[in-house]
């Protein structure tokens, strides 16, 4: 699980909450995941860190839908207005899980002047549209 940390920067842009990765002693019980893999190195107060980067950040509040925690939409939009974004791994990590979710966000941001790319908003619709096999059977 993550751990957050009051105001903090990432990327050099100051966000509500920094998310660290945990410091877990047995590698064995935290699978290396390309998520930890793209991981950060950010200062933290008067040290560092290991965080979150950005764009698993966004993946992780665009998948969070419960009823008690409607702000992490805007949480993401904070994150892919201040931080830099690598857009291409965004994509690509999204349309493994959850692309329809993301794909709605981004659009969300990019009506909101975001600065989506266009090319990501593409990409992802072509990945719903064709996964789809047209109208139900029967």
């Amino acid at each position: 699980t993550e751990t957050q940390v009051g105001v903090g920067r990432v990327g050099g842009h100051e966000l509500a909450r920094v998310h660290l990765v945990p410091r877990v002693e047995d590698r064995r019980q935290l699978p290396e995941t390309e998520m930890l893999r793209h991981a950060r190195h950010e200062p933290v107060g008067a040290s560092w860190a290991r965080v979150v980067a950005p764009e698993d950040l966004v993946l992780i509040k665009a998948a969070a839908t419960a009823e008690a925690v409607p702000n992490h939409w805007y949480d993401a939009l904070e994150v892919l207005a201040g931080a830099p974004i690598n857009w291409d791994y965004l994509a690509e990590r999204a349309s493994r899980k959850g692309v329809r979710r993301m794909l709605s966000l981004l659009a969300f941001a990019q009506s909101n002047d975001f600065g989506v790319p266009p090319w990501v908003l593409a990409r992802l619709a072509e990945q719903v549209t064709c996964s789809t096999s047209g109208p139900p059977r029967g």
